[in-house]
């Protein structure tokens, strides 16, 4: 989905990644995204909309008791809840002032509103360090929610641009969040698209690709560890929905891949797993950026693409002349494919597009690229191997010199 990467380092407000200039609710980018959206996502991982999918709702269950904070807009910040009865004012997300109570004992329960009353408990803890940023007033029951409260206190918010109010949770520390997972997810995406690189290299010359136990291995490992750590990623709807099926899909792959060798006696037949890598790519590369809206997307679209195209050419001009059990497997391979990659299509390209126009062409564009590709494949793979084949039937027909070495001379 679209996404705005924070800044870490710029306390108390909220700036973009790499800017200068706080980030304001009230005009330019994020004042038209909540004209749009119905909800907006703030949290550690940055902020996150939706104008062309849905967020799911059993995400929201899991926040403050699954109640709403009414939550007014205000000029110089997102909003602000305000408890008359007791004088209490919250702030979110200030872009100019930001102060906090000096004594943060006077942040106690209003007693009115349960979740506001979590949120108040946790934010009495306290956010006071050194680095927070932030003036400390005596005398005052006000709080202003920042970039601090984010990163240390982890909490995560939802904002209802047409309620006016929001919801909260504090997001726990996940092994997934670790460095050494990251690391280890990083590898493992280097070494599978330097397999993925390899397998295009093999097609192209036409060559046979081989079974590796290895890669098997990793990507059926990748796949099962990715579902765990993909139930703490704050996904859309549709991105869910995708994930379910690249995992389907990838286990359908490795069972196939296992199955007996007599349905594999094709004269050029050989075991591909291209596209079971790419969709375990997509899988990690989703975990990594939090969102299937990453620079990977559209490469790894194109690829799994043309080669699902290439599948088609090769299915209606070389495998339906086999037996009919070689046909059904190849045909059960083709609809798994085209399944995905129509999937890949609807969910990913429409969860990352800003507008549906912008959805359209681009989901326009990767077909075209990806059938472009496939074409190319099928009409490089036919040159080679017709070349193969000529060379082939004009070897007997060569010029065998005699070797006169032994041969009696009377």
């Amino acid at each position: 989905m679209p996404t705005l990467a924070l800044s870490r380092r710029s306390f108390p407000v909220l700036l973009r990644a790499g800017g200068h200039a706080p980030l304001h609710w009230n005009h330019g980018e994020l004042y038209n995204a909540l004209l749009s959206t119905s909800m907006m996502r703030i949290g550690e991982r940055g902020l996150a909309w939706c104008q062309t999918c849905e967020l799911p709702h059993d995400w929201l269950l899991e926040l403050s008791g699954r109640e709403h904070v009414a939550c007014n807009t205000t000029r110089d910040a997102l909003c602000t809840a305000h408890d008359t009865q007791h004088n209490v004012t919250m702030r979110l997300f200030a872009s100019t002032h930001v102060t906090i109570p000096m004594d943060l004992s006077t942040l106690e329960p209003t007693g009115t509103h349960a979740a506001f009353d979590k949120l108040w408990g946790v934010l009495a803890e306290g956010c006071t360090r050194d680095g927070a940023g932030r003036q400390l007033v005596a005398g005052v029951r006000n709080y202003d929610v920042t970039l601090c409260d984010l990163i240390h206190n982890k909490l995560d918010f939802v904002f209802y641009p047409q309620q006016n109010s929001f919801t909260w949770r504090r997001r726990n520390e996940p092994v997934f969040d670790s460095l050494l997972w990251t690391v280890l997810v990083s590898v493992t995406v280097i070494i599978l698209f330097s397999r993925v690189c390899t397998n295009l290299t093999e097609i192209v010359r036409d060559h046979k690709r081989v079974f590796s136990w290895p890669v098997t291995i990793v990507a059926g490992s990748s796949t099962v560890l990715s579902y765990f750590a993909m139930q703490h990623n704050d996904f859309s709807t549709e991105e869910r929905v995708l994930s379910l099926v690249l995992h389907v899909y990838v286990w359908v792959c490795i069972f196939l891949l296992l199955m007996p060798k007599c349905v594999r006696n094709g004269p050029h037949d050989s075991l591909n797993t291209t596209g079971a890598l790419i969709a375990v790519l997509l899988l990690l590369t989703a975990h990594l950026q939090n969102t299937y809206e990453t620079p990977f997307l559209s490469i790894l679209v194109i690829i799994f693409g043309a080669r699902s195209f290439l599948k088609f050419l090769n299915f209606a001009l070389v495998h339906t002349q086999h037996k009919c059990l070689f046909v059904c497997y190849k045909l059960v391979i083709l609809l798994c494919d085209t399944f995905v990659f129509l999937a890949v299509l609807e969910l990913a390209v429409r969860s990352g597009a800003r507008k549906k126009t912008e959805y359209a062409i681009t989901a326009a564009g990767l077909i075209l690229l990806s059938i472009l590709g496939g074409v190319f494949l099928h009409s490089v793979v036919r040159v080679r191997r017709h070349g193969r084949q000529t060379k082939n039937k004009q070897a007997p027909n060569a010029v065998v010199p005699l070797d006169f070495g032994n041969a009696h001379v009377p």
